[in-house]
């Protein structure tokens, strides 16, 4: 089963609430935003998910 959770990187409670449900998270903030990224990292570890086994990173461009 696939299931698309978002959550805004400038929102912490958002982003530990979308983590909580996930296993895989993928990040699409680019290599230039890596402040952007502490943020989810952060929220990773705030979350306490045992769960998220793999935290990705990729170029947006590379999505499209």
């Amino acid at each position: 089963m696939s299931l698309t959770l978002q959550g805004d990187i400038n929102d912490h409670e958002t982003l530990v609430k979308a983590i909580k449900q996930v296993d895989i998270v993928i990040c699409a903030a680019g290599r230039l935003l890596i402040e952007d990224q502490v943020k989810i990292i952060k929220a990773i570890k705030e979350a306490g998910n045992v769960k998220v086994r793999q935290f990705v990173t990729t170029p947006v461009n590379k999505l499209k």
